[in-house]
């Protein structure tokens, strides 16, 4: 961790392009896809982050290839579709991967790592061994694999041996949509088809994004909704038995969840910022970050790869984000510059992230001056001046992300004690924040 440092100031207003970073969600997904094919896929413009090297590396140790080249991994599958090295047997030691707080990772490669006949361990930090894994570890079971919960029940470290027979299995996924999406990646493998009754679901948008990249490798995910108000509750997910095969190469578009804090930087500033590299047709549900500065008084645009902002917020924000939990911190930015109070529902999952980040943005904000109130379920921001002073990310990138964004307008010095955290999803955050308050004309 770095020592504390001045965040940016901007001295006008932000203006210019920048390319976002490419999708993380959709790199974890192409690479656990494309290790479960036959053969060798080609991923374009692959994140390359902290995160998505702990999932390229979990891979490689259970089987797999990954040659990083620049711009472009080539994965090479399992042997035989399947975690395991030739040769090995039921007997053989437990092979241990690290995740150190990726809870994507965790969530994706749990299941996978199901269908070999040799046992897996899956450990992290101490934060990722607070984040809960139990309702995917109990439909696995239900789905005939053998998981062991090692620590705290519901949480890593966890032991998990195949093979996966298949099956129906009942999931509440209202802590993360992860836990699907993990179950939905594998379940092409299993011995039988599998069907998940789903009890609860958060972040929707992310479970659809899988069934695009299963798509994308000739997966068909059956979903099926109860027509009730709350979908989830009779959401059925069926996948049958096959073989993904590997369209040859995959190209990752721009991460819509990280456009989305330098498109908050252009309202706090009251500018003027495009975000190029993912578009208004985009399967990342956090492309509804301009919607929401819309409703917030902002100008905004799209096109087919790219999305605008414009000027400062007019009104404060009322809007229920379950479905989005990444643009939390991004919108808090926001509001907190907003002349009017917002309140942002449904988001108590958020508590079980690389941070509380609820608590966080409540607790690191009001060192600036601003006012948030955290509720179970709920932040309230009212308005109030900022001021500088010395905030924490909590460990959590996205938290040190959203404080710099609220820091640009700050009169005084803003202190971030680490702003190395960013490293986990956009290393090269505090550069691209800076190219866009570096835009001196058109």
């Amino acid at each position: 961790m770095e020592g504390p440092r001045i965040l940016p100031r901007a001295v006008g207003p932000a203006r210019g392009t920048i390319t976002a970073p490419p999708s993380k969600s959709i790199t974890h997904r192409a690479l656990v896809a494309a290790a479960l094919c036959r053969g060798t896929t080609r991923v374009e413009n692959p994140l390359d982050a902290e995160d998505t090297r702990l999932t390229a590396s979990a891979l490689e140790a259970l089987g797999a290839g990954v040659e990083r080249a620049g711009s472009v991994w080539l994965v090479r599958g399992f042997v035989g579709g399947v975690p395991g090295r030739p040769g090995e047997s039921a007997a053989a030691g437990d092979v241990r991967l690290e995740l150190g707080n990726s809870g994507t990772s965790l969530r994706l490669l749990l299941p996978v790592a199901a269908l070999g006949a040799g046992a897996v361990v899956l450990d992290g930090s101490p934060r990722l061994r607070q984040r809960p894994v139990g309702p995917q570890a109990a439909a696995l079971r239900t789905l005939g694999a053998h998981v062991e919960e090692l620590g705290e029940p519901g949480c890593p470290p966890v032991r998990v041996r195949g093979p996966l027979a298949g099956g129906r299995a009942t999931l509440d996924a209202r802590a993360s949509s992860q836990l699907l999406s993990g179950l939905l990646l594998a379940a092409p493998r299993a011995a039988a088809p599998v069907e998940i009754q789903v009890g609860g679901l958060s972040s929707r948008p992310y479970v659809d994004l899988t069934v695009a990249v299963l798509a994308a490798f000739g997966i068909t995910v059956q979903v099926k909704e109860s027509g009730q108000s709350d979908a989830a509750a009779g959401l059925i997910c069926r996948v049958s038995p096959a073989e993904p095969v590997s369209p040859g190469t995959f190209v990752v578009e721009g991460d819509a969840s990280a456009a989305a804090f330098l498109l908050a930087a252009a309202a706090v500033t009251g500018g003027e910022g495009t975000v190029r590299g993912v578009g208004e047709a985009s399967a990342q549900g956090d492309r509804r970050m301009l919607a929401l500065l819309a409703e917030m008084g902002c100008a905004t645009a799209a096109g087919p790869d790219w999305l605008r902002a414009a000027g400062r917020p007019r009104r404060g924000l009322a809007a229920d984000l379950n479905d989005v939990p990444d643009l939390v911190p991004p919108v808090v930015a926001v509001a907190l510059h907003a002349p009017g109070p917002s309140r942002l529902t449904g988001i108590g999952h958020l508590r079980l992230k690389e941070s509380d980040r609820l608590a966080a943005l409540a607790g690191e904000a009001g060192r600036l001056g601003g006012r948030i109130a955290a509720g179970e379920d709920s932040l309230e921001v009212s308005p109030a001046p900022l001021h500088g002073g010395a905030v924490s990310a909590c460990g959590d990138h996205r938290i040190a992300m959203a404080l710099a964004v609220a820091a640009l307008p700050v009169a005084g010095d803003v202190f971030l004690d680490d702003t190395a955290s960013v490293a986990k999803s956009w290393p090269a955050f505090f550069e691209d924040l800076a190219a866009l308050l570096a835009f001196d004309g058109r």
